[in-house]
C-alpha cells in the first residue's frame, strides 16, 4: 500500500468528504485550514441510505474459517486477531468503517464534521441505529465507550491487544444531543478518522456494560459470549468455545437486513485440509489459505479463488525487553541470516511483497538497510554484541510459534535451518494458537512468529505499535516526537519528512524482521455472492449484502 497525500486539502477531503486520502491536521488555525475548510462541503455525507431497506426474509447459511486463532473474548478490548475481526465486525460498528478501497465511509455515525485545525470532531449518529436488544444507540453510548476504554487503558493493550490511539488523544467527549457527539482532542490530530476505523474502536452498549470496570472489564460472562448486544448485521446465536461462533441475521440492522439468515465461523480448522473441506462442501468460505492451494482451488469447479493483497505484513517480531534481544545489533544479525527472499518465492510461490520496513513506510527511501541475506554480516553483528556483553552465545534464544497458522511451520523451519547455520543458539518453542496468544501476549520468549495487522494503511499505523507496552516492548521518545509531529502538521513535505525519519529510526532499531507484505488466498463457492473484498481486511465490510444461492 503505497503512502498517501496529506495537504490540509486532503484534509479537508477526508474530514469533510469522507475521501479515502489519509488527512493531516494543521497546528496554525489561522493559515491554511480556513482555505482549505472552505474547499470542502461541511458535513461528510453518507455512503449508505438512511433506512433500512426493504427486502424478503434472510435465508440459507454460510459456514466460513480464517486460518488465524479466535481468542474467546466478544469485547472489543480483547481485539487481537483476523478471526476477531470478522466476528466483531458482523457484531458491532464504529462510527465510521473503511470500504473496499480503504475509504472512510459512514457507519453508526452517517455525517461528521471537524474544525478547520482538526482539534474537534462532531458526529451525527443515524437515527435508525439500535442495539440488537431493541435499544437505541445514543451519543452516551459513544461517551461511555470512549470514558471507559481511556479509564482502563492498561487493559486494553494487555496480551497484545490494539492500541486505541484515537481514544487516547481526546481530551474530552461529550453528548452534545442525543444523536450528536463532540470530541475534542487533545492536540491537532490528522489521522483521528482512519484510526477510528480499527475494530478497538467499535461502540459497545452502555446499558449493558456500564458495570463492568477494572478487573471485571477483562474476565466476565460477556466476554465469554454471553448476553452480547451490539449494533451490528448479525447477532451471537451460540459460541461453543475452540469449536463454532454462530450468528444470526439482525432484521433490525440499521444499514439494511442481512441477506443470509445463519453464519457459522468454524474455529480451528486445520490449514491443511480447509481447501478439501472446501471443495466437499463443508466450508463456503475460506480465508487465509496456504499459497499452495491456490493453484488447485481456481480450478476446481464451483470454486472461486483469489489472492487478494492485503495490508498486514508477515514478520517476526523480537521481544526487546528480553537480554538476549535487548541489542540491536543482535536482531539486525538474524534480519540478515534469514533468507526471506528464497522463502517467500518458494514455498509461498511470491505471495507478498518482500518488506523491510512496516508495510505502510515508503520501501524506497535510499537509507533504509534492506537486511538482504548475508550470513557473514550476521555472524559479524553477533560477535560485535557478543564482545561488549549484550548479548550471549551460550544462551539459547527461544522462538515461539503457532503450528496452526497457515505457513508458520514453514517459515520456522526455514528460520531454524538459517541460525543453525551461523551458529546462533535457539531452541523452537511450537504449540497451537490458543498457547501462542497466550506466550506472545508475555515477554517470556525473544523471537515469536507474527501476522498480520493493518500497517499497510500507512505509517500513521506505527505509532500504535512501537509505544513500549505492546508486542515488541520497543519505544523511543524521539520516535514518538516524530509521529506527532508528523499527525499535527499540515504541510506533506514536512510529513513525508518526519515519517521518512520515523521509518529511518525503526528501520536500524530492527524490532521486526520483516517478511513481506501478505497477500491472501481467499476461496469460497460460486454460490456467495457478491465476490468479496478486493482488500482482505475489509472482507465482512458488506456482509449484509452478501447473498446465497441455493
Amino acid at each position: 500500500m503505497r503512502v498517501r497525500g496529506m495537504a490540509f486539502i486532503a484534509i479537508a477531503a477526508i474530514v469533510f468528504g469522507a475521501c479515502s486520502s489519509t488527512p493531516a491536521a494543521s497546528s496554525a488555525p489561522s493559515k491554511a485550514p480556513s482555505a482549505a475548510a472552505s474547499a470542502a462541503p461541511s458535513t461528510a455525507p453518507s455512503t449508505a441510505p438512511s433506512t433500512a431497506p426493504s427486502g424478503g426474509a434472510a435465508s440459507g447459511q454460510l459456514t466460513y474459517t480464517i486460518m488465524n486463532d479466535f481468542p474467546s473474548c466478544f469485547h472489543p478490548i480483547c481485539f487481537q486477531t483476523g478471526g476477531q475481526l470478522t466476528v466483531f465486525t458482523m457484531l458491532y460498528s464504529g462510527l465510521v468503517k473503511r470500504d473496499a478501497t480503504e475509504k472512510i465511509i459512514a457507519s453508526l455515525a452517517d455525517s461528521w464534521e471537524a474544525s478547520p485545525d482538526a482539534t474537534t470532531f462532531t458526529f451525527h449518529l443515524n437515527k435508525k441505529a439500535t442495539w440488537s436488544d431493541g435499544q437505541p444507540v445514543t451519543a452516551d453510548d459513544v461517551v461511555f465507550t470512549v470514558t471507559e476504554a481511556k479509564k482502563n487503558a492498561e487493559i486494553y493493550v494487555t496480551n497484545g491487544t490494539y492500541p486505541i490511539t484515537a481514544w487516547l488523544v481526546t481530551k474530552t467527549v461529550e453528548a452534545v444531543d442525543p444523536n450528536t457527539v463532540k470530541f475534542t482532542l487533545s492536540a491537532p490530530n490528522a489521522v483521528f478518522l482512519e484510526n477510528l476505523t480499527d475494530p478497538a474502536h467499535m461502540i459497545v452498549a452502555k446499558h449493558v456494560l456500564e458495570k463492568l470496570d477494572g478487573a471485571t472489564l477483562r474476565e466476565n460472562d460477556y466476554n465469554k459470549g454471553k448476553g452480547v448486544v451490539g449494533s451490528g448485521p448479525y447477532t451471537l446465536a451460540n459460541f461453543t468455545p475452540d469449536q463454532t461462533v454462530e450468528l444470526a441475521a439482525n432484521p433490525n440492522y440499521f444499514l439494511g437486513a442481512p441477506k443470509i439468515a445463519k453464519i457459522f465461523y468454524r474455529v480451528k480448522v486445520s490449514a491443511d485440509t480447509a481447501a478439501a473441506q472446501l471443495q466437499s462442501g463443508e466450508l463456503g468460505l475460506v480465508l487465509e489459505l496456504k499459497p499452495s492451494d491456490f493453484s488447485v482451488l481456481k480450478a476446481a469447479p464451483g470454486i472461486k479463488a483469489v489472492q487478494i493483497p492485503g495490508v498486514g505484513q508477515q514478520t517476526l517480531q523480537y521481544m526487546t525487553a528480553s537480554k538476549q534481544m535487548s541489542d540491536a545489533r543482535v536482531r539486525q544479525a538474524v534480519n540478515f541470516a534469514f533468507d526471506r527472499k528464497t522463502l517467500l518465492e518458494t514455498v509461498f510461490l511470491g505471495a507478498g511483497r518482500l518488506l523491510w520496513i512496516d508495510a505502510g513506510f515508503n520501501p524506497d527511501d535510499p537509507k533504509l538497510e534492506h537486511y538482504d541475506f548475508n550470513p557473514d554480516k550476521a555472524k559479524e553483528l553477533l560477535a560485535a554484541a557478543a564482545k561488549d556483553g549484550k548479548y550471549d552465545p551460550n544462551t539459547p534464544v527461544r522462538i515461539i510459534y503457532s503450528t496452526q497458522q497457515a505457513g508458520w511451520p514453514e517459515i520456522a523451519a526455514a528460520l531454524d535451518a538459517n541460525l543453525t547455520a551461523i551458529g546462533m543458539k535457539h531452541t523452537m518453542v511450537p504449540s497451537d494458537d490458543a498457547g501462542w496468544t497466550k506466550a506472545v501476549g508475555g515477554t517470556d520468549y525473544e523471537i515469536s512468529l507474527q501476522c498480520c495487522g493493518s500497517p499497510g494503511l500507512g505509517p500513521w499505523k506505527a505509532p500504535g505499535i512501537f509505544t513500549g507496552k505492546n508486542s515488541t516492548r520497543y519505544s523511543d521518545p524521539a520516535l514518538t516526537a516524530l509521529f506527532d509531529q508528523a499527525a499535527q502538521t499540515g504541510d506533506k513535505a514536512k510529513a513525508d519528512e518526519l515519517y521518512a525519519q520515523a521509518g529511518q529510526m525503526i528501520n536500524t532499531a530492527a524490532p521486526y524482521d520483516w517478511l513481506w507484505a501478505v497477500a491472501h488466498t481467499d476461496a469460497y463457492t460460486d454460490k456467495l455472492t457478491p465476490d468479496i473484498h478486493a482488500l482482505a481486511r475489509e472482507s465482512f465490510v458488506s456482509v449484509e449484502q452478501w447473498t446465497l444461492a441455493p
